[in-house]
């Protein structure tokens, strides 16, 4: 008996030990928004790979699947598609216009259209009536990346120029503050893949000594955005592949180069 039963423990999907009070936040957070939000539903989503499998998360909910890195279960929302064939409220022209390298924006030099669609899509969080602040980002062919700090809020936001559509993941919080990083470490926050799995997402941390990204991801690499601390990606799977970033070739403050590790917590 005692035999069968550790096997059926084996099998338990449930983690070892309790999760923390702010990951059960987080998690609690997520799914909030997910249920909150008027979704269309979502395609059908190809089969993957067992080996695959096991590193990820998938959630559903109200036709939304949002697929995560296991280790954090963060505030992820996906908006309904915009039109087109949209993955994450992206168009086929928004995916089209995408390249590898990154051109680095300041919050003036980001589209109106974009910034607005940004603010009314994180507008929802609890205790989110304070005043708002874009930090700059980048832009990706016609898709603008922002961190946009609301009182204790930080949230990472991608939208089409036109405002269109997007996605936006809550970075942290007061009660759920991000770790402090080693000077030389690379750390992944969180990944994954959106709506049938044509738009890939990625952002974490970097230490202090560290001014530049560029991720190793399937058959490319990706430049990341820099922001304060905080890295960020997002490429077509379609171009780019559907991994998750496991090393990095990084640029410290002193101007040499090295490619490392990119840990996960």
């Amino acid at each position: 008996m005692n035999a069968a039963l550790s096997a059926l423990a084996d099998l338990d999907s449930a983690p070892a030990t309790p999760p923390s009070d702010a990951a059960e936040r987080r998690r609690l957070a997520m799914l909030e928004r997910i249920v909150a939000t008027p979704q269309t539903p979502a395609p059908s989503r190809p089969t993957r790979s067992p080996g695959r499998a096991r590193r990820r998360i998938v959630v559903a909910a109200v036709g939304a699947t949002v697929v995560l890195v296991p280790a954090l279960l963060l505030g992820i929302h996906r908006l309904p598609h915009q039109g087109g064939s949209a993955s994450a409220g992206l168009t086929s022209a928004d995916l089209a216009s995408w390249v590898s390298t990154s051109t680095p924006r300041d919050a003036a030099q980001l589209s109106a259209s974009a910034k607005r669609w940004c603010i009314d899509a994180t507008d929802g969080q609890a205790g989110s009536r304070a005043s708002v602040r874009i930090e700059g980002g980048d832009q990706r062919g016609e898709v603008a990346t922002m961190l946009i700090t609301r009182g204790s809020d930080l949230d990472l936001c991608l939208a089409d120029q036109a405002g269109g559509g997007g996605y936006w993941e809550l970075v942290s919080s007061a009660d759920s503050p991000l770790p402090t990083v080693p000077v030389r470490e690379v750390l992944l926050q969180s990944a994954g893949q959106h709506g049938s799995d044509d738009v890939g997402t990625a952002w974490g941390q970097i230490g202090s000594d560290i001014e530049a990204v560029v991720l190793h991801l399937g058959h490319r690499d990706v430049d990341a955005t820099v922001t304060d601390g905080i890295w960020s990606a997002w490429w077509p799977a379609a171009v780019v592949g559907d991994d998750s970033p496991t090393s990095a070739t990084v640029t410290y403050t002193d101007g040499r180069t090295a490619t490392v590790p990119v840990h996960t917590l």
